[in-house]
């Protein structure tokens, strides 16, 4: 059930990032089915894939300045006609070692709660506003959901391509940085699981890769709404690209969502 719930709220089965509810009938409380199918990594640079298939209840909000769908959560700090600062959050997964080849005998990932704000700026849109780019900039702490304890952070800034048609479908991209301790998580090897297949390694704040996605989505009917997602992430260059829990550089996750309201 743990790997579920951090999967809802974690891209891409049933969270695209920056992709709330956007159907002007929809405001407030919305309740729901969902059925949700996909490919998701273990961590970025694992060979090893979550494959799940599995229906679950939704509940989204829909309010002025406070937002509960699939990307986690947020909340408007502040807004203008280009530009809007808010604060958002969403859950890792988390990662039995057992079940991780590259990581058996280590200490399990827990989940974490990754919070903090993001701006955002509408740099242009086309007059019937179906064509708009949008650069974004969210920076987030990362806290451990089992000890509570805060453990480091991230800064991924996007530049978004939307177009709304039939399908309101959206292209970001954009590089991701990341603190020590926010690698350490995924990428050092301490001295107690070093084996003769894994050499020890202290992982660094820098650089953490660059990723690709592709959302789109397509109301079917005003109660049937359909998502698809594609991300392609890349580690090369990374500074951590070396570890031994790196088993490969490029991944691709595919994920989609039929959700039902009520």
């Amino acid at each position: 059930m743990k790997y579920v719930l951090a999967l809802l709220l974690t891209f891409p089965i049933s969270s695209v990032a920056q992709q709330a509810i956007n159907h002007e009938a929809m405001h407030g409380w919305d309740f729901g089915l969902g059925f949700a199918g996909g490919s998701i990594s273990h961590y970025r640079g694992s060979d090893q894939n979550y494959l799940l298939l599995f229906p679950y209840p939704t509940i989204f909000y829909t309010g002025e300045r406070i937002k509960l769908n699939r990307s986690g959560g947020s909340v408007l700090l502040t807004t203008t006609e280009q530009f809007s600062l808010d604060l958002s959050f969403a859950l890792g997964i988390p990662v039995t070692s057992a079940g991780n080849i590259a990581r058996l005998g280590m200490q399990d990932i827990a989940p974490n709660l990754e919070l903090g704000p993001g701006a955002h700026w509408g740099i242009w849109q086309s007059d019937d506003r179906k064509y708009q780019w949008t650069v974004s900039a969210p920076l987030r702490a990362a806290i451990n959901l089992k000890t509570g304890n805060e453990e480091g952070y991230t800064f991924s800034p996007y530049i978004q391509f939307r177009h709304l048609s039939l399908f309101d479908t959206r292209l970001s991209i954009g590089p991701i940085w990341a603190s020590e301790s926010y690698h350490d998580i995924y990428y050092q090897v301490d001295s107690p699981y070093v084996t003769p297949n894994r050499p020890g390694y202290d992982a660094k704040a820098g650089y953490s890769g660059f990723r690709t996605t592709l959302t789109s989505s397509y109301w079917l009917s005003p109660k049937l709404w359909l998502v698809g997602a594609i991300r392609y992430d890349t580690l090369s260059g990374a500074v951590f690209a070396d570890s031994p829990l790196v088993k490969q550089e490029d991944s691709l996750i595919i994920g989609g969502n039929i959700f039902y309201f009520f």
